[in-house]
C-alpha cells in the first residue's frame, strides 16, 4: 500500500517535472527561433542633430510596434566621414541597410552599385504625388535610387524695424544688397549689414554656390567636365569680398549654427538662411518674431539653395524588402506631419498632396507669416545642387568635389588670406581636376 501510494506520488512528480521540462525546452525553442527571425535593420544617418535624432527615434519605436520582428538601430555618421564610412563598410561587407544621403551623393553611389533601385517603393507610394523636379533629381540613367522626404531652401531674412529707420526697401539685386548692407552696418551698435559665412565648412560652399550660380557660373559643364575657372566665378568671389567687409569680425570660422545665431540675438540687418530661422527667433528671441520678413535677390537667376532629405537603401543589405518597407513607413505614415512641423518652414513635404493639405498647412506659424511662407514655396523646385547643375544631368562626379573642401578652401583663399580670385580659381581648377581623375581611375 505504502509502495502503491509513493510511486503514485512519484508518477505525478515524474509527469509534472516532465510537463516543465517540455515547456522550457518549447519556450526556449520558440524563443530562438523568434530570436532568429527578428530582423535587425542599420540606419546610417549624418542628420545628428539631437533634436532630429528624437524625431527619428520615434519613428522607429512606432514603426517597431507594428512591426515587432524588425529592430532598427541608427548609427550616426559625421557629414565629412560619410563617404569613407560607405566605402569602408561595403570593402568589409558591413554596410548598414539604410542611409541618409546628400544629393550630391546618390548618383555617385547610384553609379558605383552601391544602392538599390527603390523605383518600386515609389510606385507604390504614388510616382505622381512627388514632385517631379524632385524625384528627377535622385535618377541615374533612368532609375530612382533615393526617396525624398523632405525639401527646403535658402532665403533672405531681414530686419524690418531697421530697414525703416533707415528708410531702405528690400533688395532685389546684387548691387541693392550691397548698398543696404553698407547703409545697415553699425558697428559700434554691434550691428552689422549682412553675414557672409567663409569658416572651412559645407555652408561656406553652399554660401558661395547660390551665388555663383545667380551669376551665370558653374562647377562642372555637362559633360561633367571641371569649369570652376571662369570670369562668372572670379566676379562673384569678388564681390563675396566686398560683402565679407559688412560682416560681423569671427565670420571667416563661422558654419550654420553661428551664422543664425547672430541674427536671432540682433546683431545682422540681413542674413541668407533656410526656414528654420523663423521657428530658432521664436525660440531664442521672440522680441523679433514680428521685426523680421523675408525678400529674394537676383542676377543672371535668384540666389538660392535648395536642399533634400534622402532617405536609400544599400544594395548590399540583407533585407531590402523590410527596408522599403519603412520607408514607406517614413513619408505615409500619419506623423509624417509632425515630422515636417518639428522644424516648421524648414522642412517641407516631398508629396504635393501633403504640401496642399490642411494638417500641414494649419501650422501657427505658416499662419503668423504668410508672407514668409509665399517667399519659401516661390519656385521652390528651381534651385540647384553640385550634382544637379543642369536639369536631367545627373552628375555622378560631384560628391567627390564637394567632401574634398576645395570649394570653401577657394573662398578662404580670397575672403581670409587675400588671394585674388583668379589665383584662387586657378589653384582650385587644378585640384578639382585631380579630384576628379582620381574618381575616374577608382571606377576604371
Amino acid at each position: 500500500m505504502f509502495l502503491e501510494k509513493t510511486f503514485s506520488v512519484n508518477r505525478r512528480w515524474v509527469g509534472f517535472l516532465l510537463f516543465i521540462l517540455f515547456a522550457l525546452i518549447t519556450s526556449l525553442w520558440i524563443t530562438e527561433g523568434w530570436a532568429q527571425g527578428k530582423i535587425k535593420l542599420r540606419w546610417a544617418t549624418y542628420r545628428t542633430s539631437k533634436e532630429e535624432l528624437a524625431i527619428f527615434d520615434k519613428i522607429i519605436k512606432d514603426f517597431e510596434k507594428e512591426n515587432p520582428n524588425i529592430t532598427i538601430e541608427i548609427e550616426p555618421v559625421a557629414w565629412k566621414d560619410q563617404m569613407t564610412y560607405i566605402v569602408g563598410s561595403i570593402a568589409s561587407h558591413t554596410e548598414p541597410d539604410i542611409i541618409n544621403l546628400m544629393l550630391e551623393s546618390v548618383s555617385h553611389y547610384a553609379k558605383f552599385g552601391y544602392l538599390a533601385s527603390l523605383d518600386d517603393l515609389i510606385d507604390e507610394i504614388g510616382r505622381s504625388d512627388f514632385y517631379e523636379d524632385i524625384l528627377e533629381a535622385n535618377t541615374y540613367k533612368g532609375k530612382i535610387y533615393a526617396m525624398p522626404w523632405d525639401y527646403t531652401r535658402a532665403i533672405f531674412w531681414y530686419r524690418k524695424d531697421l530697414f525703416s529707420a533707415k528708410g531702405l526697401k528690400p533688395p532685389k539685386t546684387w548691387e541693392e544688397l550691397l548698398e543696404c548692407a553698407k547703409a545697415l552696418t553699425q558697428e559700434k551698435e554691434g550691428i552689422y549689414g549682412i553675414v557672409v559665412p567663409y569658416g572651412r565648412n559645407q555652408w561656406t560652399a553652399v554660401f558661395f554656390e547660390s551665388f555663383l550660380w545667380s551669376n551665370g557660373g558653374n562647377i562642372f559643364d555637362k559633360s561633367f567636365n571641371i569649369i570652376f575657372n571662369s570670369k562668372e566665378n572670379a566676379q562673384t568671389l569678388k564681390y563675396l569680398n566686398e560683402l565679407s567687409k559688412l560682416s560681423p569680425p569671427g565670420s571667416s570660422e563661422y558654419s550654420y549654427e553661428q551664422t543664425m545665431n547672430t541674427f536671432v540675438v540682433g546683431k545682422a540687418a540681413m542674413i541668407m538662411y533656410f526656414g528654420r530661422l523663423l521657428s530658432a527667433v521664436y525660440q531664442r528671441n521672440p522680441d523679433l518674431k514680428d521685426k523680421m520678413g523675408t525678400f529674394i535677390i537676383s542676377k543672371k537667376e535668384q540666389v538660392k539653395w535648395n536642399g533634400m532629405g534622402m532617405l536609400g537603401v544599400m544594395k548590399g543589405s540583407k533585407y531590402p524588402k523590410e527596408a522599403k518597407k519603412f520607408l514607406k513607413y517614413y513619408i505615409t505614415n500619419p506623423d509624417y506631419v509632425k515630422i515636417l512641423h518639428s522644424v516648421p518652414t524648414h522642412y517641407w513635404p516631398s508629396i504635393k498632396s501633403v504640401a496642399r493639405s490642411g494638417k500641414f498647412l494649419s501650422h501657427p506659424l505658416f499662419k503668423a507669416h504668410p508672407d514668409v511662407i509665399e517667399t519659401m514655396r516661390s519656385e521652390m523646385g528651381s534651385g540647384k545642387q553640385v550634382s544637379w547643375e543642369y536639369p536631367g544631368y545627373s552628375n555622378p562626379y560631384a560628391d567627390g568635389i564637394v567632401t574634398s573642401q576645395i570649394i570653401e578652401d577657394t573662398v578662404q583663399r580670397v575672403l581670409l588670406k587675400g588671394d585674388s580670385p583668379e589665383k584662387a580659381l586657378a589653384w582650385a581648377q587644378k585640384e578639382m581636376e585631380s579630384a576628379l581623375e582620381e574618381t575616374k581611375k577608382i571606377e576604371k
